[in-house]
């Protein structure tokens, strides 16, 4: 019996599995026969094997119901023998964080502006992030955005970007999207030591955390 690869995917999408590549070598006494059932899934998942689709053949899908892990096996029998196999189907929380906002540090603007979002686990390429301080015109624009994590109402953002224009810098960001709204930056330097930190809540904009 051969599952197929695991799979990776965003809350909402259909799960297709794929047992085609299951085999028999001798091919009798009969054709393969196809049964694929849930082994274990998400504690907020409602679905049963009954949830299934195409279940009895060689390839099935499901529609998940809550962000997790599917473990799903497929067993194959020529009527004499059977044998079984187990995907896992990881499935993800769409993650969207966006807005732009501004607080004061020491009577100046420190200003964060960012679109990052998530699908099937991984940041979608067209995530930026953009951060200035009025005070020093310290200016940090993301060249590409590496992570971003969830717990509770923060989200962390790690990337890497130019500092006025220099490459090399990476950066953590912390959104808050609370009452009131808050935000942090660190900034490193090409060789990893701390340029800048500072953080607080917001006195102007919106910063959103959608999940």
């Amino acid at each position: 019996a051969d599952a197929g690869a695991d799979l990776n995917l965003t809350l909402g999408q259909t799960a297709t599995l794929d047992g085609s590549a299951s085999y028999d070598p001798d091919l009798k006494p009969q054709p393969l026969s196809y049964a694929w059932s849930i082994v274990s899934k998400p504690a907020a998942s409602q679905l049963s094997d009954a949830s299934l689709q195409d279940a009895n053949q060689a390839k099935a899908s499901f529609v998940p119901d809550a962000a997790g892990v599917y473990v799903l096996s497929l067993t194959v029998s020529d009527g004499a023998a059977t044998a079984s196999d187990n995907v896992a189907v990881s499935v993800f929380a769409p993650l969207h964080v966006y807005g732009g906002a501004y607080f004061l540090h020491n009577g100046y603007q420190e200003k964060l502006s960012l679109d990052v979002s998530t699908s099937s686990g991984g940041v979608q390429a067209d995530s930026w992030l953009k951060y200035y301080y009025v005070r020093t015109r310290m200016n940090l624009v993301s060249t590409g955005i590496l992570s971003v994590t969830v717990a509770g109402n923060s989200a962390t953002v790690t990337g890497e970007g130019t500092l006025n224009g220099a490459a090399g810098y990476r950066f953590v960001a912390t959104v808050t999207d609370g009452s009131p709204d808050a935000f942090g930056i660190t900034i490193y330097r090409p060789d990893g030591s701390v340029y800048y930190q500072y953080s607080g809540s917001i006195v102007g904009g919106d910063l959103i955390l959608q999940q």
